[in-house]
């Protein structure tokens, strides 16, 4: 894997200078050079030509182009990489039990997806801990702050969350991810500010395991 120092726009880092990396990929899609930007990352950043389940068991984040890759993705973590048995919760109407539910399992990561229903804020990464059936709501652990959060349903019944897995690349635009190992799906893309954002996301170019373009 090539190595390096790599910084996205909003990481503040003691050092002085942006890396040469960063100023490079920049270059290319200011000048709108698709063919330097691919060949600038093909010769600096792990490519392969699939990523494969292989791949994703040693990730602790994937990224993708494309929601339905996500979706794939999410269903392999939480089949494969989370033990434990499958709590299943399901929306909740006045008439009763609705059609639609959420899969989880204990120390999943999730990602609330609306305000309104938590302490925490639309977008914030938590574990999941478990149901309380007495206050019928869920409760997930806030991994930064270490506080039990407790998440209730929104006005059509759900549980607002999803697999925190695995996300568009769209989704994590101006975030800086500190995952140890990043798989990055560009799904054919040839959007270069897209491919610039998803590779700016990261602090260095060691955190990213495959990418696949």
């Amino acid at each position: 894997m090539a190595t390096g120092s790599f910084i996205s726009h909003n990481y503040s880092s003691s050092q002085s200078e942006v890396p040469r990396d960063h100023y490079k990929l920049r270059y290319y899609v200011d000048t709108n050079d698709e063919t330097g930007l691919f060949t600038y990352i093909c010769g600096k950043f792990p490519i392969v030509e699939h990523i494969d389940t292989t791949i994703l068991q040693k990730c602790t984040r994937a990224l993708a182009y494309l929601k339905s890759t996500v979706e794939s993705d999410s269903n392999f973590y939480l089949k494969r990489l989370i033990q434990g048995p499958r709590i299943r919760s399901w929306t909740k109407t006045k008439e009763g039990m609705g059609i639609t539910y959420v899969d989880v399992r204990v120390g999943c990561h999730v990602f609330i997806i609306q305000n309104g229903v938590s302490l925490a804020s639309n977008g914030t990464p938590l574990l999941f801990e478990k149901y309380n059936a007495e206050q019928d709501c869920i409760e997930c652990m806030d991994p930064v702050k270490k506080l039990l959060i407790q998440v209730q349903r929104n006005f059509k019944g759900k549980f607002p969350i999803i697999i925190g897995f695995a996300g568009t690349i769209r989704k994590f635009q101006g975030d800086t991810m500190d995952d140890d190992a990043i798989a990055m799906n560009f799904n054919g893309s040839r959007d270069l500010n897209l491919v610039y954002t998803a590779l700016s996301r990261v602090k260095c170019i060691d955190q990213i395991v495959a990418i696949q373009l």
